[in-house]
């Protein structure tokens, strides 16, 4: 990690300035292993394949720079270590580099330093839950004594981060590096790194690192399976999650010891019903600071009930927009939106969103509706605005209808007075 708050700042950008270059050198392992099924060719418990070893954990705990970018731990260790399934390709293989990507591991390692959680709304399909994961996993098999927790709302959603991410991750990890664990127990949404051994005395003993994992299921309590301490608490799929507040609530003592932060939340969803938004998710992407939330510039709302303030973490669809620009009245037509090194063109992406959003765009193309285009979002009012039939202007009356909600209009008092007309 980097040590001040300040060496934060000077790294992290606006997604689209970055400027990466060269990005295959921040995964040479992932290359080496797709071409080779291993991860080095030295000996086996030489001293040389042992420092390998040793020093890609630095790597994976401290972070790194290359070419004069910071790489923070936790995205050296998506990016070479933890594959990932690829719809694309239909099977899973490891992480490309994407500006996204690398400003949100960097924005998340600038909160865990600042002692702030970390709550998130984004675009669908952006890869989140992969990546939200992956302090869960390092703290598995590098921490000693370290308790995690995985949380959504509903069964079904947590059973399938378990099986589709969870258990690859740790998959890869014991069958081809050197940092095998045992789990016992290591059952779904349990698992603890130890293992029983008999002591020279005879006694049956529990030996290993300790670290825990379990999944927690919120309709059936939001309090049910929190107590005692913990590291890290990732809130999946919060944007459904109708008991969000009242669970965070709950699981806040855990990661505070008097006035000092011990641990981190991760909060992280699409929208999803808007009545399931006053379960907490929208109250802390507004208003962050308050809730002890990371917080950023909101760069994307103009003249509007979000704009000019802080805000939680956002991901809009332009930032790493898959495709090519199929426009034929666009000077970029037949480019993609994002080039070799990962860098995003946001502009290029935002004003071809709009028209597509249009009906502008593609021979059978129709005007985009207001859900569609809050799954989709390029700013935050989108992601909230009323999404039924109205006779009326809709991005007039949203922010009015917002303040109403709040009571900021209430209890303001006018003096009314007759004249002789």
């Amino acid at each position: 990690m980097l040590t001040t708050d300040q060496e934060y700042k000077d790294q992290i950008k606006k997604v689209g300035e970055y400027k990466l270059r060269d990005t295959h050198k921040w995964r040479e392992r992932a290359i080496f292993f797709q071409e080779n099924e291993y991860y080095t060719d030295l000996v086996e418990d030489t001293h040389d394949w042992n420092e390998f070893w040793d020093e890609e954990e630095r790597r994976i705990m401290n972070g790194l720079w290359i070419d004069g970018f910071y790489i923070p731990g936790l995205y050296y260790f998506y990016l070479n270590y933890l594959p990932i399934y690829h719809k694309q390709l239909n099977k899973y293989e490891f992480p490309d580099v994407y500006d996204m990507d690398y400003h949100t591991f960097l924005c998340l390692e600038h909160a865990i330093f600042l002692k702030k959680h970390f709550v998130v709304i984004k675009k669908r399909q952006a890869g989140f839950t992969l990546k939200f994961c992956v302090p869960l996993i390092r703290e598995l098999f590098f921490e000693r004594g370290s308790p995690n927790y995985l949380a959504t709302f509903e069964e079904a959603q947590v059973l399938k981060t378990w099986t589709e991410v969870i258990e690859p991750y740790r998959e890869h990890l014991n069958t081809h590096t050197a940092w095998y664990r045992e789990f016992t127990p290591s059952k779904p949404l349990n698992w603890r790194v130890a293992k029983q051994v008999i002591s020279e005395s005879g006694r049956n003993i529990t030996v290993g690192r300790k670290n825990i994992l379990k999944g927690l299921i919120l309709s059936k309590s939001p309090s049910k399976g929190v107590g005692g301490s913990a590291r890290f608490i990732f809130a999946d799929e919060a944007g459904v999650n109708p008991v969000l507040s009242k669970f965070i609530g709950y699981v806040k003592p855990m990661i505070t010891y008097g006035d000092t932060t011990t641990g981190t939340i991760i909060v992280s969803g699409a929208v999803g019903e808007l009545k399931h938004l006053e379960g907490g998710l929208k109250e802390y992407i507004q208003y962050p600071e308050k809730n002890s939330f990371y917080a950023v510039d909101n760069i994307w709302d103009k003249d509007n009930e979000f704009s000019g303030k802080k805000c939680g973490f956002f991901v809009p669809e332009s930032w790493a927009y898959f495709g090519v620009d199929d426009d034929p009245t666009s000077e970029f037509f037949g480019q993609p939106f994002i080039d070799e090194h990962g860098n995003s063109y946001v502009e290029r992406a935002e004003t071809y969103i709009r028209k597509k959003r249009e009906g502008l765009i593609g021979e059978n193309a129709k005007e985009a509706d207001k859900f569609s285009i809050s799954q989709a979002p390029l700013t935050l009012a989108e992601c909230f605005q009323y999404r039924g039939d109205n006779v009326f202007p809709t991005d007039l009356i949203n922010p009015q209808i917002a303040k109403i909600e709040k009571n900021e209009d209430h209890g303001t008092f006018i003096d009314l007075y007759r004249t002789q007309d």
